[in-house]
């Protein structure tokens, strides 16, 4: 992305921080469009400055021409935060719940769904098999823009997950995003808008904590978005608990 950042400081103590680049894959505009992101690092001192903080990003921003400016992953506990942006021209992206649950006893899937690992050479056909399992969600939306990065950074991208592809019988019926390193370790699952209803997306689920169980990982943690009410109706039956609520919010010129 060719990153370039400045800092905001109050009294010697970093309170912000804005990234410039260009949009990588098309998830909000084409990609090379000039893009900014704000990272709050003081969130208690940012709330005394946060117009000061923003009107200096925004004309920053303006300087290099950017076409929208995020603020992701902000905690619901700085809501205070949200609606001042929000009066600056800010609109929510999207919210998030972070759920987690410890893997010491998880019941076995029944055996009716197999798992098919995704090799490297079959990444751009999982992803766009993956938008269509996820079809109808914020996460099959970003999915889907994977599948547009060149192949140095979609061959990074995979070496970091594992993939996989659910098979009912010979039918490909979903499928399985697992990223062992992140807290959020189970990524994405889908199940194709044909099966759905019928139970699979649990069993995908065990599975994916059995793998992780046997890796020797003792949480699994995700995201969901706080309006896909069926998942996290599935993951509060499976014994995650929520355990934070985040906020992305955006700024388009």
């Amino acid at each position: 992305m060719g990153l370039k950042f400045w800092l905001f400081i109050q009294e010697s103590t970093p309170i912000a921080i804005f990234f410039f680049g260009r949009e990588p894959v098309n998830l909000i505009s084409p990609p090379g469009t000039p893009m900014g992101m704000i990272k709050i690092l003081e969130y208690k001192r940012a709330k005394d400055f946060i117009n000061e903080i923003f009107n200096n990003f925004k004309d920053l921003g303006k300087k290099n021409k950017v076409k929208y400016i995020l603020l992701s992953n902000i905690p619901i506990e700085q809501n205070e935060i949200v609606s001042v942006l929000k009066k600056q021209g800010f609109e929510e992206k999207a919210s998030w719940y972070r759920m987690e649950r410890q893997l010491n006893e998880i019941p076995n899937a029944k055996g009716i769904l197999k798992l098919k690992k995704v090799e490297k050479k079959e990444v751009r056909e999982f992803l766009t098999s993956s938008e269509h399992c996820t079809s109808g969600s914020y996460e099959g939306e970003a999915m889907l823009h994977l599948a547009e990065i060149p192949d140095t950074l979609l061959n990074f991208w995979y070496d970091m997950q594992e993939l996989y592809y659910v098979y009912k019988d010979n039918e490909m019926i979903g499928i399985l995003n697992l990223t062992l390193s992140s807290p959020s370790n189970i990524n994405n699952i889908g199940v194709a808008p044909e099966y759905r209803s019928k139970g699979h997306g649990r069993q995908i689920m065990l599975l994916a904590l059995n793998i992780l169980k046997e890796k020797g990982i003792e949480k699994a943690g995700l995201r969901v978005h706080v309006k896909n009410i069926p998942a996290k109706g599935l993951y509060d039956s499976l014994g995650f608990k929520k355990i934070d609520q985040q906020t992305d919010i955006i700024y388009i010129k």
